[in-house]
């Protein structure tokens, strides 16, 4: 059994991976006391793979944990010039979010066409791929909390209408009729015209793919999206699990 963890903003997600397949992903809080759950899998791993966006620190404990728990060194995944005939944009390819890359390169496999890619956490990231497998760059924006939060820090009213209203459902579209509601719908809405004009921009026939944490909250406003909760982890595995053991002597 090979141990896939994906290390985000927002939160921590694991799954377990048998015979080259991707378990339901499991989700904890970005603190390293989240991967004390880790010791609670029925088997200890074979390897541990992992994508890692929020820093030394929790990245640190992980290997702490996995050294006492198991005797093995997890394995960081990093972005690449290239790989599956999908081919990084940045000129200096380290630059670009493993887990942007990770994300891509699951989107490709599945598709070998051309696909929209986005991941909606703490960001939306919004990466395209042309049907030769180029990537042709992204856009980054602020994910709902973060637009929100940056509204009730620069205007008087807002904070104080919001804490006194219901909040919107998700996936609303229509206008909200409560301040709530409106700084809610705006949110979805303006994520989702990001990713209708980027699609316009790749053609009819693209493949648009969600993942990260508000995606489920997306999705009901962007026609013929597929939400793979597990979309990164499975890059991870896509570029990590035909390695050689990684055990310790």
């Amino acid at each position: 059994m090979i141990l896939l963890i994906d290390i985000g903003n927002s939160r921590i997600k694991w799954a377990r991976a048998e015979q080259g397949r991707v378990g339901a992903p499991i989700s904890a809080p970005p603190e390293a006391a989240s991967f004390e759950g880790l010791g609670q899998l029925p088997e200890a791993p074979e390897r541990v793979l992992v994508s890692s966006v929020a820093g030394q620190r929790l990245d640190a404990a992980l290997c702490s944990f996995c050294e006492q728990h198991w005797s093995l060194r997890p394995v960081f995944a990093v972005s690449e010039p290239e790989r599956l005939g999908l081919r990084n944009a940045y000129a200096d390819h380290r630059l670009l979010g493993v887990d942007r890359w990770l994300a891509m390169l699951a989107a490709w496999s599945r598709c070998r066409s051309a696909c929209c890619v986005v991941d909606a956490g703490t960001a939306l990231t919004v990466d395209l791929v042309d049907a030769g497998g180029q990537h042709l760059g992204g856009y980054i924006v602020p994910g709902t909390r973060l637009m929100t939060a940056a509204l009730e820090q620069r205007t008087a009213d807002i904070a104080r209408h919001r804490a006194a209203e219901p909040g919107a459902p998700a996936g609303q579209a229509a206008p909200g009729r409560n301040t709530a509601d409106a700084v809610a719908a705006g949110s979805r809405q303006a994520q989702a015209g990001l990713v209708r004009q980027a699609l316009e921009q790749l053609g009819g026939s693209a493949r648009l793919f969600l993942t990260g944490g508000e995606a489920a909250q997306l999705a009901p406003l962007l026609a013929g999206a597929e939400h793979r909760a597990a979309l990164v982890l499975e890059g991870l595995l896509l570029q990590l699990g035909a390695s050689g053991d990684d055990r310790d002597a």
